[in-house]
């Protein structure tokens, strides 16, 4: 069984999370401002390449992947709190 993890760290998770889904939110392929998706993705790659060995290589980051990353981004962001959380309070739940 994964670490549990405290709900500071799990509050940081949620964080990110809604992050990138503003970021997908305001994503405009038509004028290509792709700059906030990358932005968060780079961070959230930084922040988790050691809990989340996986989303390094996960990501691409390349033209044309934006939207993809991002999704997969929150689904291992979503992965790792499931793993580490068993009954995740209600006020934690990232929507």
């Amino acid at each position: 069984m994964e670490e549990k993890i405290n709900s500071v760290k799990a509050e940081i998770v949620c964080d990110y999370i809604n992050q990138i889904e503003t970021a997908i939110d305001v994503y405009n392929p038509v004028f290509e401002n792709s700059e906030e998706i990358i932005e968060v993705l780079i961070e959230v790659v930084n922040v988790f390449a050691e809990d989340i060995p996986q989303i390094k290589d996960s990501i691409l980051l390349r033209s044309g992947t934006q939207i993809r990353d991002a999704n997969t981004a929150i689904a291992l962001l979503k992965m790792y709190l499931a793993k580490r959380i068993p009954s995740l309070p209600s006020r934690l739940i990232c929507y």
